[in-house]
C-alpha cells in the first residue's frame, strides 16, 4: 500500500481543502450565532425581572421588555416554523382558479349592494363599503401569535 503512489491535480486539492475550510468555517459561525441568542434572550429576561423588581410589573419599562422579548421569540420561532412544509403552506395560500370559479359556476355570486355593516345597515356610498370590506378582510388574514412566556 504504501509503495503505491496517489497523485491528484493541484485544482482538485485547491477544491477539496477550500470546501473543507468553508464547511469548518460555517459551523463556528452557527455556533456563535446560537451563543449570541442564548446570550440576548438571557439579558432580556433578566432585564425584565430586574425591572418587574424595581418599576412593577405593569410598569411601562416592563411592557417594553416584554415586547422586546416576545418580538426576538416571535422571530426564533417564525425562523424554526420557515423550515417546515404544513408552515410554508398555511402562509403562503393563495386562492386557486378553481375555488375562484366555485361562485360562478353555482351562480352564487351576489351584488356588492347587498354587502351590510355588523349592525344590519347598508352603506350610504362605494366609499364606505369599500373601507369596511378592506378592513374585514385586514382583521380576517391578521396574523395573531400566541406568546408564551416563563
Amino acid at each position: 500500500m504504501m509503495n503505491r503512489r496517489y497523485s491528484c491535480d493541484w485544482g482538485t486539492l485547491y477544491d477539496v481543502v477550500t470546501c473543507s475550510l468553508k464547511n469548518k468555517l460555517l459551523i463556528k459561525i452557527k455556533i456563535k450565532i446560537k451563543i449570541i441568542k442564548s446570550c440576548r434572550r438571557s439579558f432580556l429576561v433578566n432585564k425584565l425581572e430586574r425591572i418587574r423588581g424595581s418599576f412593577g410589573g405593569d410598569s411601562e419599562q416592563a411592557a417594553d421588555c416584554v415586547r422586546d422579548l416576545n418580538e426576538f421569540d416571535d422571530n426564533e420561532l417564525k425562523l424554526r416554523a420557515s423550515k417546515y412544509k404544513e408552515f410554508l403552506l398555511i402562509n403562503n395560500e393563495k386562492p386557486t382558479k378553481a375555488f375562484c370559479l366555485l361562485g360562478k359556476e353555482n351562480n352564487l355570486l351576489d351584488d356588492r349592494s347587498q354587502i351590510k355593516d355588523d349592525n344590519g345597515r347598508i352603506f350610504v356610498g362605494k366609499k364606505e363599503r369599500g373601507e369596511y370590506v378592506r378592513e374585514f378582510y385586514e382583521n380576517l388574514y391578521k396574523k395573531n401569535w400566541i406568546i408564551f412566556l416563563k
